[in-house]
């Protein structure tokens, strides 16, 4: 079960990185559009950095596993922000708007 589980994982990324390439174009040239592509894009790496296989292809490459953690915990951190900061954008409030990108 569980190799059925990391088999669903890998299709689930690979779509995700699909769905990216597929949406820059029209994504970057329209602004009201790049706020949520760089979203998922933060998303996206930091869920492909939480497989084993990138992750030791990672250290092999020089990396050590706790760089790897660091880097993978800051891009979930980043895309946590800019999930909340697309949230509050689309409401239009200036105050809250402001806290959040701040934060």
């Amino acid at each position: 079960m569980s190799e059925l589980a990391a088999q669903v994982g890998v299709c689930g990324v690979l779509a995700l990185w699909f769905a990216l390439g597929l949406r820059a174009g029209p994504a970057l040239r329209l602004p009201s559009q790049r706020g949520l592509w760089l979203t998922v894009l933060a998303a996206t790496v930091a869920i492909t950095l939480f497989r084993p296989r990138v992750v030791g292809w990672l250290t092999d490459l020089g990396g050590t596993y706790r760089t790897v953690s660091l880097v993978r915990n800051l891009i979930g951190v980043l895309s946590a922000g800019l999930v909340l900061l697309f949230i509050v954008d689309s409401t239009r409030a200036r105050r809250p708007h402001l806290a959040v990108a701040g934060g």
